[in-house]
């Protein structure tokens, strides 16, 4: 069974409590709080430079005033982005990842981190931001949640704002691509959970949920949404969602352009 919003917030919670940076990026040799912090959030710098370097390629003009990151965890890229922007929101569904946020910022009032137990971004008014951005956050969520927070990333932005976001696609096992991922994914998501309690009851309970790419092109074009360029990720090994994973990353703007094409570029 999948998890509502309230098993998301205890799990996640749950992980922050004991090992809050692993929890965010398992990498190998970093289980039992053994992140290194300052690469921790180099690690974070270097995604957001990535990303502002792709914008700029795009040729797009955005204003720097306000950033939403989503899915904030401990503030990684909240920080990353103070160095680029005015004023930088974190939202995030587990309290202690906020308090750890909160205890790491060294950006003073220019960050501030928020607890969002909703799924959506009703705490926030239409067009409060610049820039929204989530990344390894959508994929923890069921499809209605995930889709739902998509539709409000277009409501809070501005109206030359951007939207940039990460969600996985789907297992990179040709033999699992003929199944529709309406019927695999939370079949999935039951086996793995099983199959984790049983054979390593330590290891984080995360749900790792996709949508096709097609799936949220069409979702984002239906809200009003442009699709400005698509950038296909290198796929996310098995370790954390049990199967390997192809991922995209999109980045989008509030209204239909009249005649836009769809970029599909490498990785940022």
């Amino acid at each position: 069974m999948q998890m509502g919003l309230d098993g998301l917030q205890d799990e996640w919670s749950r992980l922050a409590e004991t090992d809050p940076l692993w929890a965010i990026a398992a990498l190998a040799g970093t289980k039992g709080n053994r992140w290194d912090i300052t690469e921790f959030f180099l690690v974070g710098e270097r995604r957001v430079e990535g990303v502002l370097a792709h914008i700029r390629e795009l040729g797009l003009e955005l204003a720097t005033d306000d950033v939403l990151d989503f899915g904030c965890g401990v503030g990684r890229a909240t920080q990353a982005f103070a160095k680029h922007f005015t004023r930088c929101v974190g939202v995030d569904i587990a309290p202690p990842m906020l308090v750890a946020a909160r205890q790491l910022n060294k950006f003073g009032k220019r960050c501030e981190y928020r607890l969002n137990p909703h799924p959506d971004l009703s705490m926030f008014g239409d067009a409060s931001f610049d820039l929204v951005f989530s990344n390894n956050v959508l994929q923890h969520n069921p499809r209605r949640f995930a889709l739902g927070y998509i539709h409000d990333f277009l409501r809070v932005l501005r109206a030359r704002g951007l939207a940039v976001f990460q969600m996985l696609s789907g297992p990179s096992n040709p033999w699992l691509r003929w199944i529709p991922y309406w019927a695999l994914d939370p079949a999935f998501n039951r086996t793995r959970t099983v199959l984790r309690r049983i054979t390593n009851p330590d290891e984080g309970g995360w749900e790792s949920h996709w949508i096709p790419p097609s799936v949220i092109l069409s979702f984002i074009r239906r809200n009003g949404g442009e699709v400005i360029s698509t950038v296909r990720e290198s796929p996310l090994q098995g370790g954390r969602t049990g199967q390997a994973m192809e991922q995209h990353t999109y980045f989008v703007r509030p209204g239909r352009a009249e005649s836009g094409t769809v970029q599909v570029s490498g990785a940022v």
